[in-house]
């Protein structure tokens, strides 16, 4: 929920997270799993596909992405997330 909220806040096509290797953990919108594997590419160092956006989070041990197609990703989804899973 927390997703599909900040996607339409955003105004981004698709929005999701995902384990630094691409495993899509959560999503919102349509293609939110090739926007996953999209941005974990992007956070390792490859080049980006127009109009998608990461921002990379350290949870504990683990590494995730969070992407976005369409729109930048604000602090404050970056933040939900890092919650969200600080909390699994």
């Amino acid at each position: 929920m927390f997703l599909s909220e900040s996607r339409k806040r955003l105004g981004a096509h698709a929005l999701a997270v995902s384990t630094g290797s691409g495993r899509l953990v959560a999503g919102s919108g349509d293609g939110a799993l090739l926007v996953a594997v999209a941005g974990a590419r992007v956070a390792a160092g490859g080049s980006a596909p127009c109009d998608v956006a990461v921002s990379r989070l350290r949870v504990g041990d683990e590494r995730y992405v969070v992407a976005s197609l369409g729109r930048a990703i604000d602090d404050d989804v970056a933040a939900g997330v890092r919650r969200i899973l600080s909390a699994a």
